[in-house]
C-alpha cells in the first residue's frame, strides 16, 4: 500500500489504509488512526451509512453535504483528533506569553480549516470581501484574517492566519469552538467503545497516570453534556486545567484562564457555518499576543 500522501514530517512516510474517495482525490493516499506514533491521522471512513474512506480535507463536507449530518457523527475520530489539540492550544495561550509554538499555530489552522467552520465558510467569507463586510456591521475598515496557500510537501491548500488573529478573545472563541466538538466527538467515541478507558483517552498528547484516566473522563462527559446544552449546571463541577494541558500540542503547556471562564461567556455561540466565520473575524482590532514562531 502506497505511504500517507499527508505525512511528509515523518521520514520515510507511513502506510496509507487507502484512497481518499473524496472529489479529485484520486491519488491521495491517507493513514487511520493508530498507524502514527502520536494521535494525528489524515483519514478515516465514514461511520454514518457509506463506510467509505475520506481524508481530513473531504470528511467535513462529505458528512455535511452527502450524509446531511455532521462531523462528530460521521467522522468522530477526525472530530476529536482536529478539535482536541486546538482546545488545548488556545486554553493554553496567554496574553503576557513569548509565543505560542508553531505547533500550536498548526493546530488552531487546521481546526479552523477542517472542522470548524471549514474551508467553505472561511472562503465564502474571504470572497464577499470581509473588509467590506465588516466596514457595513462594525463601521471600521479590516483586512481578512483568513488566505490560503499552496505548498509543494501538501496536497492541498492550507489555511495561514495573520499574526493579529490570535488576540485574546479570538483564541477564547476558538477554545470554546474546539471544546463544544471535542465534548460531540467525545460523546460519539465513547459511545462506540464503551468501558474502555484506557482506549478512549487515545487524543491526550500526554499520558495521564491510570487514577487520572477516571476523572478525565467525567472532564469529558460534563463538556458532552455542555455541548448539547449548554446549561450552567453542567459547569459547576467542571475543572479543565488538566486536561487542557493533556491536549496541548507542545510540551509543559499550562493553561491560562479557566476554560469554564470562557464557556460560560459564550455559551450562546453560533452553529452555523457561515455564521461561525464572521463571529470570529469580528474582533479585528484587539491588540494581538506575542508573534507566533
Amino acid at each position: 500500500m502506497p505511504i500517507c500522501t499527508y505525512c511528509t514530517d515523518l521520514p520515510g512516510g507511513i502506510p496509507s489504509a487507502g484512497c481518499c474517495e473524496g472529489q479529485d482525490h484520486e491519488n491521495v493516499w491517507v493513514c487511520t488512526k493508530g498507524t502514527r506514533p502520536d494521535p494525528v491521522f489524515h483519514g478515516e471512513r465514514c461511520n454514518c451509512s457509506c463506510q467509505g474512506l475520506f481524508c481530513l480535507a473531504h470528511a467535513r463536507k462529505h458528512a455535511v453535504s452527502d450524509e446531511h449530518s455532521t462531523l462528530d457523527l460521521c467522522f468522530h475520530g477526525l472530530a476529536v483528533s482536529l478539535a482536541a489539540p486546538a482546545l488545548g492550544a488556545a486554553a493554553c495561550a496567554t496574553p503576557d506569553s513569548t509565543a505560542m509554538p508553531k505547533e500550536g499555530k498548526r493546530a488552531i489552522v487546521d481546526f479552523l480549516q477542517f472542522a470548524e467552520p471549514g474551508e467553505d465558510a472561511l472562503r465564502k467569507l474571504s470572497s464577499l470581501g470581509i473588509a467590506g463586510v465588516l466596514r457595513r456591521l462594525l463601521g471600521n475598515a479590516a483586512p481578512s484574517p483568513y488566505h490560503f496557500a499552496r505548498f509543494p510537501d501538501w496536497p492541498l491548500d492550507r489555511l495561514e492566519l495573520r499574526d493579529d488573529f490570535f488576540t485574546t478573545s479570538r483564541l477564547r472563541k476558538v477554545a470554546v469552538l474546539a471544546a463544544r466538538l471535542v465534548g460531540e466527538g467525545w460523546s460519539a467515541w465513547r459511545h462506540r467503545v464503551a468501558g474502555e478507558e484506557e482506549r478512549s483517552l487515545w487524543f491526550l498528547r500526554r499520558t495521564p497516570t491510570r487514577a487520572n484516566h477516571v476523572a478525565l473522563g467525567q472532564t469529558l462527559d460534563l463538556l458532552s453534556f455542555w455541548s448539547r446544552n449548554p446549561a450552567p449546571k453542567y459547569l459547576e463541577t467542571f475543572d479543565s486545567d488538566e486536561l487542557v494541558a493533556a491536549l496541548a500540542p507542545w510540551e509543559n503547556a499550562s493553561p491560562g484562564e479557566p476554560l469554564k471562564d470562557a464557556l460560560t461567556e459564550y455559551s450562546d455561540m453560533p452553529r452555523d457555518a457561515d455564521a461561525i466565520a464572521l463571529w470570529l473575524a469580528g474582533d479585528m482590532f484587539e491588540r494581538p499576543l506575542a508573534p507566533v514562531h
